[in-house]
């Protein structure tokens, strides 16, 4: 599934995925866990990470399912 169709899915930018994308390569799913930030809360939920990355793997893991 490319980038753009994720973003679609969850509703956010592409932008956000590409950098979700990076966090995950440099620094693997501990990368993609929720920092304390001041500000608007972030628009993934930790319980999303597992799905978000399992639709990023090609090949692998099971197919994307709705919530």
């Amino acid at each position: 599934m490319s980038q753009q169709e994720v973003a679609e899915r969850l509703e956010v930018t592409q932008g956000a995925v590409s950098l979700w994308v990076a966090r995950a390569r440099e620094g693997g799913d501990e990368a993609l866990k929720s920092r304390p930030r001041s500000g608007r809360p972030p628009g993934l939920s930790p319980d999303l990470v597992p799905r978000v990355l399992a639709a990023l793997e090609e090949g692998t893991g099971p197919r994307w399912v709705w919530l």
